[in-house]
């Protein structure tokens, strides 16, 4: 999971709150600078070049589940 996120966060702007999500689109909408590198394709190239994407699908939806059970939310 570490791995993921240090990959995931230099393309999107990560939030770990609604509060903090809300702070970044407010500062993006004053701004017009988005806090993300939208041309890094390090998520891609390890996660999904290589797949289907019957194969993507499943195991987003198998991270997903197992962040959840992790957190203690009703799945």
């Amino acid at each position: 999971l570490v791995e993921f996120l240090e990959t995931i966060k230099r393309r999107v702007v990560w939030c770990e709150s609604p509060e903090e999500l809300v702070g970044k689109i407010d500062s993006y909408l004053r701004t017009g600078a988005y806090e993300a590198d939208v041309a890094d394709d390090g998520y891609y190239q390890k996660y999904c070049a290589h797949l289907g994407s019957d194969e993507v699908i499943s195991r987003v939806k198998k991270s997903i589940i197992s962040a959840l059970s992790r957190s203690g939310a009703p799945i």
